[in-house]
Formats: C-alpha cells, structure tokens, sequence
C-alpha cells in the first residue's frame, strides 16, 4: 500500500513541521503520515493483541468497551499527536478522512460531540498517563477498514480540542498470524522469570482431543531444554480451553491435554516425573472474551506455572 499522506487541504505540501520534539522512541506508522505540524506525545506498540475498533458510542461505566465494536488481532500500533494550536478538531478529521478514502480505506463508523459517549476514555485505556487527560472538547471519532501489504488494516481515529490545542490519538491494527513454533528454551525462562509462568500456543492438538499433533514437536523440544537447564525447576503444566460446550467437558479434556504434555515430555525427552503436575481448568482463566473467534483462539492455550 501506497504510504497516505495527511495534508492541510489549504496548503497542499509534503513538508510536516514539528514545532515541539517527538516522544523517544517514538516514529510515525509506515502507512499514516501525521497532520503538518504534528508533534508525537505518546507512542506503544505491540507485536501481536486483540484490540476492540469501536462501532459504536462508550456509554457503558466503566467504558471498557463501546456499544458495539469489533475485535481484531494483529500488530497495533496507538500514537497520541499534538496538533498545531491554530488547527480545529474538524481540520483534522478532515484531512485524514479525505486522505484515508483516496486511499481506498472505507469508513465504517463515525460520531461527534456528546454522541461518541466517553470515547477517549476507552481509547486510552492502554496509557492510563498519557498527557491528554479526559479532555474531550469538539470530539470526533471515525474508523476504517483497508487493504495493506500483508492483510487488512484497521483504523482507530479520534481527535478533540483543548485549550492548547487539538490532539489526535491514531491506532493502527495490521492483520497478522501470531508467530508460533519460534518458541525457546530461553524466551520461555524469561517468561517464567518475570511472569512466574510461559504461555505455549504452539503445543497443537487434534480438535476436541488430547492427542499432540506432530506440529507440537518444536514446542515440546524448548520445555525439555528449559526443564534441563534449569535441573531445579518445577512446574505445573496448566491446561486451557474456550467455553464452548460444557464446563464439565472442557474440565475433562484441559486435563487430559496437560496429561498429555507431561506425558510426552517424559516418555519423550526423559524429564521426571516428580517436576510436573498436569492440571486442567477449563475456561475458567480466559485472556480474553470467548465471544469471538479470536478471543476463543487465545484462550486454547497451555501455561507452564511454576511450582
């Protein structure tokens, strides 16, 4: 896709002007230039997460989710700009949403003023010391769907005014496959290390079953590493599936699947059987919401917990 670049409809140039320094570390996305005279307040990136496009107002206390939305996984991207003191919220709509539908983006919601309900609350839910405070004066929200390189993107774009000026809060979802079988003995030490647990979604079984399939190899190869690495170490090996059918079922097939794992890790790579304890707890530690594909993909999961 073809970089979008955001111009002053009055003034159509490719110069951008800065009349403050970007936050470090800080970078404009690859496919959205920023509105000219722009300067980067807060910046965060994530390599994969599920993120909630909002389709509709935030109403609901505590605003953790608008009306009506949906939920994508990818890479996301939220950057939090400063825009000049002379411009308008409106300006700034403008000039994106003119800019995004040449680009053959399609606008999928939009809302303004009182309308968009506590919108900027639930779009900064993922910095809660961002700059902006709850500042919502003149607010304007739309987002987009478009076509990039790799699959779909998906825009969040909101901006309002106060009284330094408006301020634009841009998140970017790039529809990605999250990477699997690129787990190591290493990254999963550094997860138990910091988290007090490793989180494995490439420990594959057949659906519905409590049979590895030959894909789990990889994954079953960097536990054995780490459990031989690390001699003193010891874990629980916790099952988790989604919430479809019954609690009792799942119950049954958590429990066998974590078997299963610890089963294979000692017939297989000759790890004690004194160092894992295979648990199953069904649906009853969701990452996310089982009401989507995707939240229900994240769900199915095995943790290594340690003892």
């Amino acid at each position: 896709m073809n970089r979008i670049f955001i111009l002053s409809i009055a003034l159509i140039s490719c110069l951008f002007l800065q009349a403050q320094k970007d936050a470090p570390g800080s970078q404009d996305h690859p496919s959205v230039s920023r509105f000219k005279g722009s300067f980067i307040m807060s910046y965060a990136q994530k390599r994969f997460d599920v993120y909630r496009l909002a389709l509709g107002p935030v109403t609901k206390y505590p605003y953790d989710a608008p009306e009506k939305y949906r939920e994508i996984s990818g890479t996301q991207t939220l950057i939090i700009y400063r825009n000049p003191k002379e411009s308008s919220a409106f300006e700034v709509m403008v000039n994106y949403e003119t800019a995004l539908k040449q680009a053959g983006f399609e606008a999928l919601y939009n809302c303004q003023g009182s309308e968009c309900g506590k919108m900027h609350t639930f779009l900064l839910k993922a910095l809660p010391n961002a700059l902006v405070g709850s500042w919502d004066k003149n607010q304007r929200y739309q987002s987009f769907i478009g076509k990039g390189e790799t699959g779909e993107i998906f825009i969040a774009l909101y901006t309002a005014e106060t009284s330094d000026g408006p301020y634009t809060i841009l998140h970017i979802t790039e529809t990605t496959e999250m990477e699997t079988g690129q787990v190591s003995a290493r990254q999963l030490g550094e997860d138990i290390d910091g988290k007090g647990k490793a989180v494995l979604y490439s420990l594959y079984f057949e659906t519905g079953k409590a049979n590895l399939l030959p894909t789990a190899e990889p994954a079953l190869a960097a536990i054995a590493d780490l459990l031989r690495e690390r001699p003193l170490l010891a874990c629980y090996v916790v099952g988790h599936t989604d919430n479809t059918g019954t609690f009792a079922t799942n119950l049954e097939l958590s429990q066998r699947r974590a078997e299963a794992v610890t089963q294979a890790l000692i017939s297989k790579y000759g790890i004690s059987a004194a160092r894992l304890i295979p648990k199953g707890v069904s649906s009853l530690a969701p990452v996310t919401t089982n009401d989507t594909e995707t939240g229900r993909s994240l769900n199915r999961r095995v943790e290594l917990v340690k003892q």
